[in-house]
């Protein structure tokens, strides 16, 4: 197969135990294969946060020492297993991988624990799942930037009910690089697909506006609908940014442009450039006009020549075949249309301007800026982002110093009633935590307590600090499920 075909080509599916299998029938490369569940950290709630790695972990601990490579990730909506050997060993992989999900050895789990404690260390969140937090806090994706919080808590039932609820036939699809062995088998329980959720963005967001995160440079994020002329503005963005900041200006390393297509409808768009603190200001303005003259007029033909043929180099040679396999069985896990990537690329370049300008204006009404700290944009578009606007709720009140220490008596103090909580500090800002959308409640061996609110917000109390901080606590305890708390690791 050349790289013709390979740009044209269409793997053969077949359906193996229930499960859909994607295959490519050429005996002259080596087999491969990858179990794909629709399963990852999109779907964790903060308390449990860390739960699909464990079970990845686990389940692959006894291939320690396998005659063949083998690996496992989760992703954001995914969990792929993956191994290459000869024939005779990926089916082996297969049927013992399927074999430990279903039998994992929970007697390990607290030495694997320790593990992904130790794994998680040196790990930072991708800047996909960090850009998702500004939008979603505390909700499904955002929390994906968050630490394995679960891990703190987790039992054996827990782990066990998760495996058997994800990792199902149902919810699994595979594809093999080679011909597909005749002995294949997947024994695993029967379940159902799981849907990709919805994003969910903080309310008062209300963009366009700018916010200040150290990124290493600054960008233009953005939740909207996603279409294929959405995809063409962001590759044409970054031509246009690669070609002033990188060539001309030499402001900087690396231009983004890229969308992540997180459900059926919903994208996530980012577009942007590394720079250094004392550049941000004239990179930032060289963004948003270069941004800004695309969502009036439109792309170019050489805006895309450059990706379109970086696009197809890269989908050309043998060594992208798994990822060629790959888009076909998360398209089939999320419900996505697919197609070739020769007919994809094709209609990239029947999109006209008119419709890549309009999605681009679609970015700018939703987008939030991100800029380091001491960068002002001008042109008065995006205004700053101070937070939510917290109501203030009336309850059963405490100070956190005696009255005639306080210079007024509306600071510093707690107000719990069963709605919520409200902190109020010693600058008089409060912040307002409903219990109805709390996200979970991190608690420490000391009795510290963080309450954490789906919208970002947080609330921190140390009972020794407080005069009646054992009240507090038990309140806040009483009010928070049990599920929802969450104890903190030493």
């Amino acid at each position: 197969m050349d790289s013709t075909d390979l740009l044209a080509f269409t793997p053969h599916r077949s359906v193996v135990d229930g499960v859909p299998v994607y295959s490519m029938d050429d005996t002259t490369i080596q087999p491969a294969i990858a179990l794909t569940f629709r399963v990852g950290r999109v779907d964790e709630r903060v308390e449990q946060r860390g739960v699909t790695h464990l079970v990845e972990h686990l389940s692959l601990h006894e291939f320690h020492g396998a005659p063949y490579f083998f690996n496992g990730q989760v992703g954001g909506t995914t969990t792929v297993f993956a191994a290459t050997g000869d024939a005779e060993q990926v089916v082996t992989f297969a049927r013992d991988l399927c074999r430990n999900l279903k039998n994992l050895p929970l007697a390990r789990m607290r030495r694997e624990v320790q593990v992904l404690v130790t794994e998680s260390q040196d790990h930072l969140p991708a800047l996909q799942s960090h850009l998702l937090s500004i939008h979603c806090g505390y909700t499904r994706y955002g929390s994906m930037a968050m630490p394995e919080l679960g891990l703190a808590k987790v039992r054996e039932a827990d782990v066990r009910a998760w495996a058997a609820a994800m990792f199902t036939r149902e919810n699994l699809a595979v594809w093999i690089a080679g011909v597909a062995p005749e002995a294949l088998t997947f024994d695993l329980p029967s379940g159902s697909r799981v849907p990709v959720p919805e994003p969910t963005q903080i309310p008062s967001l209300q963009p366009p506006i700018f916010v200040t995160k150290e990124i290493g440079g600054v960008g233009l994020s953005a939740l909207t609908e996603w279409s294929l002329p959405l995809k063409v503005a962001a590759m044409a963005c970054q031509h246009r940014l690669h070609e002033r900041l990188r060539v001309r200006e030499g402001l900087s390393y690396a231009a983004l442009g890229h969308v992540d297509r997180l459900t059926s409808r919903m994208g996530h768009v980012f577009v942007g450039s590394d720079c250094v603190a004392t550049a941000a200001d004239q990179t930032t303005a060289a963004l948003l006009e270069t941004v800004s003259a695309i969502a009036t007029d439109g792309h170019t033909p050489d805006d895309l020549r450059h990706g379109l043929s970086a696009t197809r180099r890269t989908y050309a040679t043998h060594s992208n075949v798994s990822e060629i396999l790959n888009q076909w069985v998360h398209a089939e896990l999320v419900g996505f249309e697919q197609g070739t990537i020769s007919a994809e690329l094709d209609s990239m370049e029947a999109v006209g301007p008119r419709d890549v300008a309009a999605a681009l204006r679609q970015v700018m009404d939703a987008a939030l800026l991100i800029v380091p700290a001491g960068c002002e944009p001008t042109g008065g578009r995006f205004r700053r982002y101070s937070g939510p606007t917290a109501s203030v709720l009336r309850g059963r009140t405490f100070y956190k110093q005696p009255a005639f220490l306080t210079f007024r008596a509306r600071v510093n103090y707690i107000a719990v009633n069963t709605e919520g909580v409200t902190y109020v500090d010693d600058q008089g800002k409060p912040t307002t935590i409903y219990f109805s959308r709390c996200a979970g409640m991190l608690k420490g061996t000391d009795g510290k307590r963080v309450l954490l609110g789906e919208d970002a917000q947080s609330i921190a109390f140390t009972p020794s600090d407080w005069p009646d901080g054992q009240e507090i606590g038990s309140l806040l305890d009483a009010a928070v499920p049990d599920e929802q708390i969450i104890w903190c690791l030493p």
